[in-house]
């Protein structure tokens, strides 16, 4: 007689999941509530499925007609767990979605973030007299940080709200300082010595370089100005021959692209979205130009003390950091407008630096 030893297998808890093909995917994608919703009010609507890397598939959902509208995305992953649905501006705005640091990296960290909102608030606030109108204008801008965590969340509802009360806030502020009759403004008052802002101000320069160099990245703008430089540089058609992964970033006028031609020519582009580093230097330099602009303005206008205050201003608001660490060319238009403000006594260089500020942002 022979015994035959045979392992012994645990029960299994249920059938083994099918493999995720198309149409599980699909079917995965239409039980969640977004695509439900959707169907409700679209009910011929149609699926679209896509496979992409790592056995991850993309589910559309596209309404009826000859002018189809994508008005669903989903996601599911190799496991067929649905990772990610999404309906209306963001399905075809990927920045929306509140991707980790889609926008400037590790700016968004909280102990950076709220550092450099200490910073940009303590020298100037007066906790002998809470009151001032100086310190409801601080409070504004900070206040789009509360903004900028629910866009980071995906929250657009909560986001943009929050940001057009602020933006309301600082337009009558603007409005109401502009216009009044009054004489000298009042005096600086700060609460420490501009000495300590000046060497926190070099400070701050040096990790705001730093901090572009080891780990910004650079979003669609930036991308943009690389690629129109790459086509002036080569003498190629500017308007209308832009790569599909940035098809609308010809959108900004001539004179944007043609700043970025000397960077463009130090650190050529290499025809993909990659480090850019191009892109990198000019949100850099203009960064770091509006910086000394604003130390000029203040000098002239009235001393070196004001100077320092603006420049430390600019360097100490989280947002000017944002906007370089993301590789914009948000910075451009500012240089050009400063520029125009410390040569406000010329007419003429005031006018073309003004137009100049126009010119980088509206495409012919």
């Amino acid at each position: 007689m022979v015994a035959l030893a045979l392992p012994a297998f645990a029960p299994a808890d249920g059938p083994p999941a099918a493999p995720l093909n198309r149409a599980r995917a699909e079917a995965l994608a239409s039980k969640t509530e977004v695509f439900k919703e959707q169907r409700r009010e679209h009910p011929r609507a149609s699926l679209s499925a896509t496979k992409k890397a790592g056995g991850v598939w993309e589910i559309s959902l596209f309404s009826y007609g000859s002018q189809q509208k994508q008005l669903a995305l989903a996601k599911v992953n190799s496991a067929g767990k649905v990772t990610e649905v999404w309906s209306g501006f963001q399905v075809a705005w990927t920045m929306a979605r509140g991707y980790p640091g889609a926008f400037g990296r590790s700016i968004n960290s909280p102990w950076i973030w709220v550092g450099l909102c200490v910073l940009f608030l303590l020298p100037f606030f007066d906790w002998r007299n809470p009151f001032r109108w100086l310190h409801f204008d601080l409070l504004a801008l900070v206040g789009f940080s509360a903004s900028l965590a629910f866009f980071n969340a995906a929250n657009l509802g909560i986001s943009v709200p929050i940001s057009s009360a602020l933006l309301a806030w600082l337009v009558g502020r603007l409005l109401f300082v502009g216009l009044r009759k009054s004489s000298r403004p009042p005096p600086l008052r700060l609460m420490v010595p501009a000495r300590w802002l000046l060497v926190i101000g070099l400070f701050l320069v040096g990790f705001r370089v730093g901090l572009n160099i080891l780990d910004g990245n650079v979003i669609d703008v930036g991308y943009a100005g690389v690629i129109g430089a790459d086509k002036l540089s080569h003498g190629r058609q500017l308007y209308g021959a832009f790569p599909f992964d940035n098809g609308s970033g010809d959108t900004y006028g001539p004179l944007l692209y043609l700043l970025y031609v000397p960077f463009e020519w130090i650190w050529p582009w290499h025809g993909t979205w990659d480090d850019l580093p191009a892109a990198h230097a000019v949100a850099g330099v203009f960064d770091l130009l509006c910086a000394g602009l604003l130390f000029m303005i203040g000098r002239k206008l009235r001393d070196v003390t004001v100077g320092i205050v603006l420049a430390y201003s600019w360097l100490a608001f989280p947002f000017s950091i944002y906007t370089t660490n993301s590789g914009s060319n948000d910075a451009i238009p500012a240089a050009f407008i400063l520029a125009a403000i410390w040569l406000h006594r010329q007419p003429l260089a005031r006018g073309a630096l003004s137009a100049a500020a126009g010119l980088t942002k509206f495409a012919p």
